[in-house]
């Protein structure tokens, strides 16, 4: 009878060995699934960032006033030379002069003229 019950006692355990062999590979599909699922989201998150910036970059048309911008003629800067000037830097110990000549830059011709106009007012 001993024999009968070691018997049993084996069927037993290897039933229960068995089942924890199946129980364990039911949570690794599952956890492995969810991995594929997690990594196949990333991937067409991924894809559709990278194929909408495609589209905006490259294939969306341009507007009319970006088109005129690119065919603006480049400004020429126009620049009004200025009188010099002697500031005198007081110095106990010597005579120290400061000599300043200038020139400004303006944006076109046009702003030129007003400043011409404006610096004879203030010398007249």
């Amino acid at each position: 009878m001993a024999a009968a019950e070691k018997k049993k006692k084996d069927i037993k355990e290897e039933a229960e060995d068995e089942n924890e062999k199946e129980s364990d590979d039911k949570p690794e599909k599952k956890g492995s699934m969810l991995k594929i699922i997690v990594i196949v989201v990333i991937a067409l998150v991924i894809l559709g960032g990278g194929g909408a910036a495609a589209y905006f970059f490259f294939f969306k048309a341009k507007s009319p006033a970006a088109e005129k911008k690119q065919e603006a003629k480049p400004q020429v800067a126009v620049f009004l030379p200025m009188d010099p000037f002697i500031v005198n830097l007081i110095d106990n110990d010597a005579e120290r002069y400061l000599k300043v000549v200038m020139q400004l830059e303006l944006s076109d011709q046009m702003m030129l003229e007003e400043t011409k106009k404006v610096l004879l007012i203030e010398k007249g």
